[in-house]
């Protein structure tokens, strides 16, 4: 593979790398070895069509097909992804495993984020990813514009690299020699115009993550935290201005606050907002502490791995009394106005 172009993006601990490549995704040299390859799929639909990375992947005999059939996490309920086990040693396919992403359910660029949110649960966990490859996603037999999914790609990628997802290098490759010279210009472009964004000192005490069906136990968790004491609590309904970027203000919410509440219930399981929020607030907890993220178990669900390995509290099913003790022992040093 021939690199064209680089990014390097600075994040509170370490500097990450953002790189794009001409080549062949299915004949990656050993020494740009990666530990996962990302692979975009219709839901459920693994054909091996000839203008896919699927069938490039088949034609050097690894069926994705095949290994959907015992998965090593399956995570598309809330995150819209799966991941293989080990591939084994097939010539030439220098990485160990793949995570199928499966979320294009609107328009393509829109939901790009969507995946680093889904690599959360498999950067933070085992086995462990610090490497990535990938092409650039739905600019296959998706038809979406290559260079609008570039510049999504990379966008999404310095936001998630500046908050803390622990991955050292992520390679973008595009097998077309001439599309690849024309998008190396696009991310050329872009050295030299990335700031840092520095963390800001707390501004709240509480973040409150929850779906919109569990607002009245929100609005609970909020009159017992500050029932006891001053303390500021970050609720979006209270905290957002209308048309505000609303996003913006989320993520600027959960870097300010000292503790992260997610209330878990069915529906927070299944809301992309919450469990970017999730992700986010497992960023902070593995680089700060993990008393950073307090999971309250609100309404009985089908608990995924990456929440069942906390410690939660059970609140089922929406006990107030329970939701109300809880919160009653959950204590910061106060915001200093």
């Amino acid at each position: 593979m021939q690199k064209l172009a680089s990014i390097p993006v600075r994040s509170k601990d370490r500097i990450h790398e953002i790189a794009f490549y001409h080549g062949d995704l299915t004949a990656i040299p050993e020494s740009e070895r990666v530990e996962l390859l990302v692979v975009s799929a219709f839901p459920n639909d693994y054909s091996p069509t000839p203008s896919s990375l699927i069938g490039a992947l088949a034609n050097a005999g690894l069926s994705v097909a095949r290994l959907s059939a015992s998965k090593e996490l399956d995570l598309r309920a809330g995150f819209g992804c799966w991941l293989s086990r080990p591939v084994g040693q097939y010539p030439g396919l220098a990485f160990d495993r793949i995570m199928v992403f499966e979320t294009m359910l609107g328009p393509a660029p829109e939901v790009i984020g969507d995946l680093f949110r889904a690599l959360t649960p498999f950067v933070l966990g085992e086995p462990q990813v610090n490497s990535i490859a990938l092409p650039v996603l739905a600019s296959g037999d998706q038809n979406e514009d290559s260079s609008v999914m570039l510049k999504a790609l990379i966008d999404a990628a310095i936001g998630w690299l500046q908050i803390g997802l622990p991955i050292s290098t992520i390679k973008i490759v595009e097998r077309d020699r001439e599309k690849a010279l024309h998008l190396a210009s696009q991310v050329t472009a872009l050295v030299g115009k990335i700031t840092f964004q520095a963390k800001q000192s707390a501004q709240y005490d509480y973040f409150v993550s929850y779906s919109h069906t569990d607002k009245n136990a929100a609005d609970e968790v909020v009159r017992a935290l500050t029932a006891r004491s001053s303390a500021k609590v970050f609720l979006d309904r209270k905290d957002i201005a209308t048309g505000a970027s609303w996003q913006r203000d989320i993520w600027a919410g959960l870097e300010k606050c000292r503790r992260v509440i997610a209330l878990i219930s069915p529906e927070y399981l299944l809301s992309d907002m919450c469990q970017e929020e999730w992700a986010m607030a497992m960023i902070r907890r593995r680089d700060e502490n993990p008393s950073v993220l307090v999971p309250i178990y609100l309404r009985s669900a089908d608990l995924p791995l990456h929440v069942r390995m906390l410690q939660y509290q059970d609140c089922r099913e929406s006990d107030l009394e329970k939701l109300r003790g809880v919160c009653s022992g959950i204590t910061v040093e106060p915001v200093i106005a």
